[in-house]
Order: structure tokens, then sequence, then C-alpha cells
């Protein structure tokens, strides 16, 4: 239950844009300008596209004002003033604040509303859709049975938002994305809506005043927001580059505030200097090979345990990412957490134990080749692992793999790696065995659990079942912190061991790099709050 075509975002940890060169060096007008990056612009600002990234929601942080947002790991209020949930009826009652949209015009709750009826809309073809069933005839909607007006959510007056869910949903206001479109608008640029700055609408702290596509995004404060008053930034300027060496440089020359990286040797030398700020975040991302298993080999069990067996992940950390990041044998790391509590601290990785039980994994390759009428000699067997980059990452990536594979089961691996929309395409229509891919948790641990639901669809893995569907369902409308870390902790046993539907790898740190100048930076690894409250502090 939970949003975005998150892959393609994440793919961005393994798969970066081809955009390079220089940070582009804008005028600075006031000191309180902020000069950041993103590894790849955005495919666009429309929050309800299929095609909506990372990038595009980190624009959108600052652009647009969602009914709330996660500050410092907090859900508070933004779009609305207060609300409240009445548990009888299952419903939700906003009460919107006085904001403005960039030219002057008042944001009301039909333009929250339109956002909602635009999502469950199947001619949307919204990828995250199945988070919004939660809401009354949401399904239906987007199944074709009834139309977007009857959609559960009613605005029956300019400052009021009403939302009637058809069951209890206790991570609601952190799956659903809850933000403001303008119908006129949008319906005015049609397909163009959200991919140049003439064709977005600004209601956030910033207003999208340039886009130089493959080059940068430029925001100004926008005079008419609600909070403006203590908005401090005058501009950010988002340069598009996944250089190291242009980052670096550009930390360096004082071109960018703010960076993250792997390299031991740029991290020896910011953290040498007075002006700069290195901190370490684990983060809800996980990369992990996901099994095609509908393919005739990948179809037994056993075989795939023993591939996931078969991965040495603290040789992989350690050649791939220099040890910035951890290990994984489950499908969540340390990042995701319920009401403050981390999931790892209440349930044991899966794999680990499953590890103990079988020291030796081609006893069980041997196994699987032979329930599936094979030749059970594992030197006579080849795999093809498939990725959507052909970055040097990548292609170590693939020789770290090649080597387990060989040395502990004795097969044949093949790297396959192509562009990302040729490799996503791929995995979508089925045409791979192994693929290798990063995907990103939010706030709620319930979304990557959802991922594997049958009527989710969105992890290409091809397999599904109701034992899953009723765990996680379950789970999902708990609200019972323990109930659900002990729910979840059976259905990621499920995903990882039993049904072996993928196999992680590692789990991603982000260290950053910050001029010591700017204040205000939220660090929260799940935060929604944008640079509304950084400032330049000389």
């Amino acid at each position: 239950m939970k949003k975005k075509f998150l892959a393609a975002a994440l793919c961005a940890a393994m798969a970066l844009s081809t955009v390079t060169g220089a940070v582009p060096a804008m005028a600075e007008e006031s000191a309180q300008v902020l000069k950041t990056y993103r590894t790849n612009e955005p495919a666009t600002l429309d929050r309800v596209a299929p095609t909506i990234d990372e990038s595009g929601k980190y624009i959108l942080h600052d652009a647009s004002e969602p009914m709330v947002r996660i500050e410092e790991g907090k859900t508070v209020e933004a779009g609305c003033e207060s609300y409240e949930y009445d548990e009888a009826t299952m419903t939700y009652t906003f009460h919107l604040r006085d904001n403005k949209w960039e030219d002057g015009e008042p944001v009301t709750a039909a333009d929250y509303l339109y956002s909602l009826q635009r999502m469950v809309d199947p001619n949307t073809a919204y990828g995250y859709v199945s988070d919004l069933y939660c809401i009354e005839n949401a399904e239906a909607i987007n199944a074709g049975e009834m139309e977007v007006s009857e959609l559960g959510a009613t605005a029956p007056d300019d400052k009021t938002l009403v939302v009637k869910l058809n069951d209890v949903t206790p991570a609601f206001l952190q799956v659903v994305p809850l933000y403001p479109q303008r119908q006129a608008f949008v319906e005015e640029c049609g397909d163009a809506y959200g991919i140049d700055a003439d064709k977005f609408l600004s209601c956030g702290p910033f207003r999208v005043t340039e886009w130089e596509h493959n080059s940068y995004i430029k925001m100004v404060k926008n005079e008419n927001y609600w909070d403006a008053a203590n908005v401090k930034l005058e501009e950010i300027n988002v340069a598009f580059t996944n250089d190291s060496n242009t980052l670096y440089s550009s930390m360096l020359n004082g071109t960018l505030d703010y960076m993250e990286t792997s390299s031991p040797e740029y991290i020896e030398q910011f953290e040498s200097m007075d002006d700069m700020v290195v901190q370490d975040h684990v983060t809800p991302t996980l990369g992990f090979m996901v099994f095609n298993c509908e393919d005739p080999v990948m179809s037994n069990v056993k075989v795939r345990q023993a591939i996931s067996l078969a991965i040495n992940r603290e040789l992989f950390v350690e050649v791939i990412y220099n040890n910035l990041s951890y290990p994984a044998y489950g499908l969540l790391s340390s990042a995701n957490s319920l009401n403050g509590v981390s999931f790892r601290d209440k349930v044991e990785e899966p794999l680990k134990a499953f590890a103990e039980e079988h020291p030796d994994p081609k006893e069980l390759l041997v196994e699987g080749l032979t329930e599936l009428g094979m030749d059970p000699d594992p030197s006579k067997l080849e795999i093809t692992v498939s990725s959507g980059s052909t970055t040097a990452s990548s292609n170590n990536a693939m020789a770290v793999f090649q080597q387990c594979l060989q040395e502990t089961l004795g097969v044949t691996m093949v790297p396959d790696q192509t562009e990302w929309a040729s490799f996503w395409n791929d995995c979508k229509a089925g045409d791979f065995q192994i693929g290798y891919l990063a995907w990103s948790g939010e706030v709620d641990i319930s979304f990557l659990f959802n991922l594997f639901l049958s009527d989710s669809a969105q992890m290409p893995c091809f397999y599904y079942t109701p034992e899953f569907d009723e765990i996680v369902n379950k789970a999902n409308k708990s609200t019972d912190d323990e109930e659900r870390f002990s729910l979840y902790g059976e259905a990621e046993k499920l995903v990882i061991v039993d049904q072996c539907q993928l196999a992680p790898v590692y789990y991603s740190v982000n260290r950053s790099v910050l001029r010591s100048k700017v204040k205000g930076w939220d660090y929260n690894v799940f935060s929604t709050a944008g640079r509304k409250g950084v400032y330049i502090e000389e």
C-alpha cells in the first residue's frame, strides 16, 4: 500500500542518469541561497503520474504543500491547520489553512480532492494506486466499476476536505500522498503538465522559476505561501549531475553546499575541514536480487534459496561500497520503525537463521534441480542476472555475484546489463531470470511488504500467496504496534526464506557532506519537510 514507482528512483542508487559536467554557477542576489543537486533530473513534477521519481518528489517537497508533512520523524499539519479522525465512521476531516497558489489564487479543498480523484482514475495509471484502496470505493473506481465522483472523499466547502476510509488504516497519513492540484491548470497543460517550469503551479514555500533540462532547476521563495514569514531562504538551485568528481570539486569551490559520497578519500578530506559537516544515515533502501518465479529454473524455491545463500554480502559491501553499506539478511533496514522503535530491534533478520541451518547452499541447489527433473550437476547450469545499469559500480557488482555463484554453487553466471528503461520493461514482462535492483521503503513499515500483495503486482517476482496477503492485510489494519511487529516478522520470513521471492544484498547508507553554514537541515531519512526550515548563517 504505498507510493511511487520507487524502483526507478531507487535504481538511481545503481543506475544513475548520464547527466554530467560542472555544476552550473548561478548568480546569487542574496546570501540566503542554497546550492544542492540531484543525480538525475525529475521525470515530472506531477505527483500522481506513473513516472514520478525521487527527484520529482524532492522538488515537490519545496514547491508544493501536502496536507501533512513528516518533519523530524513526526507527522505535522502543513496544508491543513488541523484535522480530526472519527473512529466510528473511519473518517478524516481536514481543515485547510489560508494558503495560495503562486499566482495568488487560493488553494482549496477541491484542489486536494481533484488530486485524489486523479490518483484512482484508471486513465491516470498511477503506479501506487493500491495505497488508496483504503478509501471508500477507490478500488472499484480504479477497476472501472464506478465513477471517480463516487470516491469516498468530498470537499463540502473551500476549507474542508473529508476522506472516508473503508477499513482501519493506521498508516493513512503516511502512505497516501495528499498534494493539491488545480484542475483547470492541469487540464490546460494536458500531457505536458509537470514537465517544465511554466507547466507547473507551485503552492509551497518555493516556486519553480527555471528548469533548464539536463542542467538545473531554480526555485525562489513563494511570497504567497501561508508561512512565508518563516521561510528564510530566498533561492534554491538544484543542479543535475551524477559525476562524483564534479560534485567533489563543486563542494571545494563553493558552487555546491551539499553532497553524498562513499569515497573514503573525499570523506577524509571533508572531515578535516572546519566548514564541512559529515554524517552517516542508514536508509530504508534495500539492494536485492528479485527472482522471476515463473522462470522454469527459478520456479523451484530451493534453487532460489541456494542462490540467495551463495551471495557473500560482507564481500559485496566491502568491494562495492567500501563498507559504507550494511549486509542485508532481511527486507527492512534499521531505518524502518514504528513510533520510534526500529523494526530490526524487534525482529531478527530471517536469512541469518536459515543460513546457519544450511551451511552448504550447493546441497539445496542439487535438491532443487532434481525436483525440477534437470541434470543435478551445477556445472551444467547457466544462470542469467540482469541489471538496468552499465556503470562501473554495476559492472563490479555483477563481478562479485559471478564470483560468489561460481565458487559456492559451481554454476555459470551470465551478466545481462542494459539501460534502465529496457531492463524494467523486461522485468514487468517477465522476460528475465534474476533481476538486480534496489527499492526504498517509506515512513510506515508496511510499504515494502505491500509490494508483494497479490493486488499490487509491483514487484516482478510473479509469485503471490493468500497466506502472505492475509498476514500483511491484518498487520496493516492493526493498531497494536507489538502485533504489527510480529505479523510483519512472519511476512518477512515468507518473502526472504520460505517463498524466497528475493535475495536481499545490502542496506544502503547515505554519507552526507553539508557546508556548516547551512542550518536547519532535516536529516531524517523519511522527511518531507524539504528546505522550508533551512537557512544560511554566515
